[in-house]
């Protein structure tokens, strides 16, 4: 009897095992992939109300998605593989035992995850400096004299940034995590589900809403000439976060709730799963666990040096190469066509320090993103391009496009840094006059 006790003991609580041991090894081979920023711890807490207002019925219809991830894992190890075929993997347990999981956690689960952040620091630039164009039309009415270079604002001899590491803008992802939330608790108090076109609008609206907090956030410190430094910088972020973005969002999702038809409770979980089934899909999940946790086979990178005279060069893990004197430092990063490159926006910030005042500028015939290094007392000047010695661009997907129709063409990511600006400006110059001695392994 007891052995049957505790047979049953398991069937009853092992959607809490399963679930449990995706979380830790989610923690244990993911810890250096996720970014456990505010945004995605927020989104952890609100996790169970994912669960509360999952509906009754079961389902497996997450199992072909994750094994054609799991294919895909097999033969091009990349973290956001891994990361969708475990945030699915735990879907599927919550699903198969206590029934369908809420839209909204996908959509959730990729906004925080840390390849959304990549787009969006890498890609945001075009966006940010629309910002700053805008900005300066609203000065102008206001009879302001403003100038905006990139997304850089001058205004009463005072520089402002419209940076990715802003903390304004760092709330957008807090923004869509709590607009998240928001309509989740409105299905659970109304008893109602929000279809894929109402959640794919409400996310346009919050994205529209977010685009006016930060234009309005931006404008005020402007007028009020608040620096990052001062506190009233962050306090002037939080409000406008509440007041142009969740509120009306609270607001408009409220009246379009109380509009909606409540769906019809359905009290037991419709389930005809047979012991039989109940193993085999726990066994898979298992072996979904344990493939996506096989050791991970590193790109096989061989990295032709550049020819920089009066450098020191080392090699470092994935095919990076290291070139340094006592003002400089240049990485010389392999490029894949299906992975995210190392650019400063994501490396230099992982070591601790924040890419400020981004722009883009042309020094002589090629165009380069640049920008501030800041960590503490620390500030380097740098900047970056793609280059294969014959062509360079700082576009994603002009060097992506010529590598996938040649093969042959070996992209880098080439990044400068140096302690002064005018040493920047040097190198760069440097580089421009001497390409052809430099890439000379390319060229011959």
């Amino acid at each position: 009897m007891e052995v049957i006790s505790f047979y049953k003991s398991i069937q009853n609580n092992s959607w809490r095992i399963l679930l449990s041991l995706f979380s830790i090894f989610t923690f244990i081979n993911l810890r250096n992939y996720i970014i456990w920023d505010s945004a995605f711890i927020l989104a952890l807490t609100i996790f169970p109300l994912f669960i509360k207002s999952q509906k009754r019925e079961t389902s497996v219809r997450l199992i072909i998605p994750i094994l054609v991830l799991t294919m895909v894992n097999m033969f091009i190890q990349i973290n956001i593989v891994k990361y969708l075929m475990l945030v699915l993997s735990i879907a599927l347990i919550v699903e198969f035992y206590l029934g369908k999981i809420n839209t909204s956690y996908f959509i959730l689960t990729f906004v925080v995850s840390p390849y959304s952040k990549f787009v969006h620091s890498t890609y945001s630039y075009d966006l940010r400096e629309q910002l700053g164009k805008i900005i300066e039309k609203v000065f102008k009415i206001l009879n302001f004299n403003i100038e905006i270079h990139g997304n850089l604002v001058e205004y009463d001899h005072k520089t402002f940034a419209i940076d990715p590491s802003c903390a304004g803008i760092q709330m957008t992802f807090i923004g869509f995590v709590i607009g998240i939330a928001i309509l989740i608790n409105f299905e659970n108090s109304k008893k109602i589900r929000f279809n894929a076109i109402e959640i794919f609008l409400s996310l346009l609206l919050l994205f529209l809403l977010n685009l006016a907090n930060n234009l309005m956030r931006i404008i005020f410190l402007i007028y009020f000439i608040v620096l990052p430094d001062n506190i009233l910088h962050d306090i002037i972020g939080i409000f406008s976060l509440i007041l142009f973005t969740l509120l009306p969002f609270a607001i408009t999702a409220y009246l379009y709730a109380t509009k909606k038809k409540n769906i019809q409770k359905i009290d037991k979980i419709q389930s005809s799963q047979s012991n039989r089934k109940y193993w085999l899909y726990s066994c898979l999940t298992i072996v979904i666990l344990i493939t996506s946790f096989a050791p991970s086979s590193k790109p096989h990178t061989s990295t032709s040096k550049l020819n920089l005279k009066g450098y020191k060069s080392s090699e470092l893990s994935e095919g990076i190469v290291k070139y340094s004197n006592k003002s400089s430092i240049i990485y010389q990063k392999p490029t894949f066509i299906f992975k995210s490159e190392h650019n400063p926006m994501v490396c230099w910030q992982g070591s601790g320090y924040d890419l400020q005042q981004l722009q883009t500028k042309k020094i002589g015939n090629h165009i380069y993103k640049m920008g501030k290094l800041i960590s503490g007392k620390d500030t380097l000047y740098t900047a970056w391009w793609f280059d294969n010695g014959i062509n360079s661009s700082i576009d994603q997907w002009e060097w992506r496009k010529e590598k996938i129709k040649n093969s042959t063409s070996n992209y880098y990511l080439i990044n400068i840094s140096t302690e002064s600006y005018s040493q920047l400006i040097s190198e760069l110059k440097f580089f421009n006059a001497n390409k052809k001695s430099i890439w000379a392994f390319h060229c011959n």
